[in-house]
């Protein structure tokens, strides 16, 4: 019988998480965690208030370029 060899595993790639704040509170927040927990965790510096719609989502995500590593 033939032994199975090690299988490749392929590369590992961490996602990017787009997080959008109503103000400057949930913004430090969200830092606080980036820095816990080394999330690769972009912060939109824009404060939107509740301007922060599905277009203006979709529009930031399309403008913004994830870094591969």
């Amino acid at each position: 019988m033939k032994q199975k060899g090690r299988q490749p595993k392929g590369k590992l790639i961490k996602p990017t998480f787009f997080v959008f704040c109503e103000g400057e509170t949930e913004e430090a927040y969200i830092k606080y965690l980036r820095s816990l927990y080394r999330l690769p965790i972009e912060i939109d510096p824009k404060i939107a208030g509740n301007r922060i719609t599905d277009k203006y989502i979709a529009n930031h995500k399309n403008h913004k370029t994830v870094p591969e590593g």
